[in-house]
């Protein structure tokens, strides 16, 4: 009897030496190709993470090659030989942040697909409620100072805030920009080639990233006023219910600046394609307010 029991303790204490630990942060991101094939990423976050292989969080390196079909997986910029399905990243604390966040990581994701384009979608909601990740994206640039605001001017550069939209099509079979992210990794019966990729940057806002002037924060950059515009939705003229606003820019959700006006309350947007589109003000004291409007 004694042994049993002595028996039994020594499994109770493998199956805990060996539990999967679970992770501070983890998201989900879908794929899914033109003619619906599916595939996913996991990315997380903890401080007991590092830039290699973490199997006690479940973590596997995948050394093969790519399915010619279908494939999707992550990395980081730190091990950039190290692929997998789920990764997990070093977490470390955001000094000076109020709300004791950590940051989540800055990860790469390489595609392989025979049906483009592809659908790239996430848990939008989960952003939005963690004041530690409102202020994530997802870009074709490795540098957040050429990912607009920083570098709006560079066309070839796109972005989403994942706190505000929650899916975003691309072509991966071509470079998204003249500095891709890109690995070389060999595809099942094709050989070594080039894969070009985007990355995920998990982050609180106001945080130095592109989604601070998007997501709604505490940042003293941008005045405490409410800016209204009216009517909205509108398909010709839009009127911002600043009287006197020194500057006025208007972004589509891929972060492009698509019209610029100065000195003026009235904004012109026939031109606009229909969609939902952020609007900028600089009033004369040069404070900013965002908002958002529809183009019917």
């Amino acid at each position: 009897m004694k042994n049993i029991i002595l028996f039994g303790l020594f499994i109770l204490s493998l199956q805990c030496y060996t539990q999967t630990l679970t992770p501070m942060h983890s998201d989900t991101l879908w794929f899914r190709d033109a003619i619906g094939n599916m595939d996913s990423v996991i990315i997380c976050s903890d401080p007991r993470g590092s830039t290699e292989i973490d199997p006690e969080f479940g973590e596997v390196a995948l050394t093969h090659p790519f399915d010619s079909i279908f494939d999707v997986r992550v990395t980081q910029l730190t091990s950039r030989f190290v692929l997998t399905k789920r990764y997990i990243g070093l977490a470390e604390k955001i000094l000076g942040h109020p709300k004791e966040c950590f940051s989540g990581g800055d990860f790469q994701i390489f595609m392989v697909a025979k049906h483009q384009p592809i659908t790239i979608s996430w848990n939008r909601k989960g952003f939005e409620n963690s004041s530690c990740k409102n202020g994530s994206f997802i870009t074709n640039h490795i540098d957040d100072f050429v990912v607009w605001p920083y570098d709006w001017e560079k066309n070839d550069t796109f972005f989403q805030c994942m706190s505000i939209v929650d899916s975003l099509i691309v072509d991966s079979s071509v470079p998204f920009l003249q500095d891709a992210i890109e690995i070389e990794w060999e595809i099942a019966g094709k050989g070594k080639q080039t894969l070009y990729g985007l990355r995920v940057e998990i982050l609180p806002a106001p945080y130095w990233g592109p989604c601070n002037a998007l997501v709604s924060t505490e940042n003293s950059d941008i005045t405490s006023t409410n800016l209204s515009v009216f009517p909205n939705p509108t398909n010709h003229i839009l009127n911002i219910n600043n009287d006197f606003p020194k500057k006025v820019n208007i972004y589509d959700l891929q972060g492009k600046l698509v019209l610029k006006a100065a000195n003026t309350s009235k904004i012109d947007v026939s031109q606009l394609v229909s969609g939902i589109y952020f609007l900028e003000v600089y009033d004369r004291n040069s404070s900013r307010q965002v908002t958002k409007f529809i183009k019917m």
